[in-house]
């Protein structure tokens, strides 16, 4: 995944969602979509260069999180709790015993 790219798209979003919020005039719900996707995709932006270390449980914890930001953002609370529990459950399973990760090259 490029960095960069993944960078200004999140820019790009929050730039065109923050100016809907303002002109809209009670109607953004589009610009407030675009403003929480370049929240997610700028957290993705930020974790992305030492990926390749954030165990498994951690991305699946994160990425039911992000889900449940974007189609609930109400519900946020229970989307930390789900996210928590996902994370604490992948943590807690083993893996199979002669299954070793791959190291990979890291790649911007």
């Amino acid at each position: 995944m490029n960095r960069t790219a993944l960078g200004i798209v999140s820019l790009v979003l929050f730039i065109v969602g923050s100016s809907m919020m303002a002109t809209a005039g009670g109607e953004g719900d589009l610009g407030g979509v675009f403003i929480r996707a370049s929240v997610v995709l700028g957290a993705i932006w930020f974790v992305l260069p030492s990926a390749g270390h954030v165990n498994r449980a951690v991305w699946a914890g994160i990425g039911s999180f992000a889900l449940f930001l974007v189609l609930a953002p109400r519900l946020i609370l229970w989307g930390f709790a789900l996210s928590a529990l996902i994370s604490a459950f992948g943590f807690l399973v083993r893996r199979k015993p002669g299954h070793r990760r791959v190291d990979r090259p890291e790649s911007d």
